[in-house]
C-alpha cells in the first residue's frame, strides 16, 4: 500500500489508520452528496452514468487496486508500466508518489498483502450480495401492479435505479476501502 498522496504539490501523509480512514470517509461522503445532486438535477436519466465514471476516477486515482494508480497495490499483481512521458496529471498536482522506489519484484502483493485482499472482497461482496437481493425484492415490485398493494409498485419505481447506482459504486469501491480502512499504521520508511 502506497502511504503518501500528492494533491496540489503538496504531500498527503496517509501512513496512519486514522488518516486513511478519513480520506474514505470523505470520499464516500462525496459519493453521497454527488448522487443526491445528481438525482436531483435529472432524476439520474443522464446524471447516472457520470457517477458511475466518477466512482472510476476515484478508484483509479485514489483508491486503486482495480488499476495502476491508487493508494492500494493492484490486484493483478502486474509489473507497474514504465513511460517515459510525465503524467499529464502532474501540472494539475492530482498525482500519487510513492515514499520510495520499489525495486524490481516489489511491485507483487505477498502472501500477506493476498491474504487481506482475499477477505477485503470477501466482505465487500457479502456487503454487495445484500444489495443484489434489495435490487431483486424492488424489481420483483415494480413488476407486482396490484390494485390491494399499489404502493408497492411505487416504491419499487422509484427506489430501483438509485438502488443500482449505489450498488455499482460499492462494486467499484468497497474492497479498496475496507483494505485502506482496516490496515494498521504504516511502518515510517527511513532511506539508507
Amino acid at each position: 500500500m502506497r502511504a503518501e498522496l500528492m494533491l496540489m504539490g503538496k504531500p498527503v501523509d496517509l501512513s496512519r489508520r486514522s488518516q486513511r480512514r478519513w480520506l474514505v470517509l470523505w470520499i464516500y461522503a462525496a459519493m453521497i452528496v454527488a448522487m443526491a445532486g445528481m438525482g436531483w438535477l435529472d432524476a439520474w436519466r443522464t446524471s447516472g452514468y457520470y457517477l458511475v465514471f466518477l466512482a472510476a476516477g476515484v478508484n483509479h486515482f485514489l483508491l486503486g487496486g482495480y488499476g495502476r494508480g491508487g493508494l492500494v497495490r493492484p490486484f493483478t499483481d502486474k509489473a507497474p508500466r514504465s513511460s517515459g512521458m510525465p503524467s499529464p496529471l502532474i501540472p494539475l498536482g492530482l498525482y500519487l508518489r510513492l515514499t520510495h522506489v520499489a525495486p524490481e519484484g516489489e511491485w507483487r502483493s505477498d502472501e500477506r498483502e493476498l491474504g487481506l485482499r482475499d477477505r477485503a472482497h470477501y466482505q465487500a461482496y457479502q456487503w454487495i450480495s445484500g444489495a443484489v437481493g434489495i435490487l431483486w425484492l424492488l424489481s420483483a415490485w415494480t413488476r407486482w401492479k396490484s390494485a390491494e398493494l399499489p404502493i408497492l409498485h411505487v416504491i419499487g419505481e422509484t427506489l430501483l435505479y438509485p438502488m443500482v447506482l449505489a450498488t455499482v459504486v460499492l462494486m467499484l469501491t468497497l474492497p479498496q476501502a475496507i483494505l485502506l480502512w482496516t490496515e494498521p499504521d504504516m511502518a515510517e520508511f527511513e532511506p539508507e
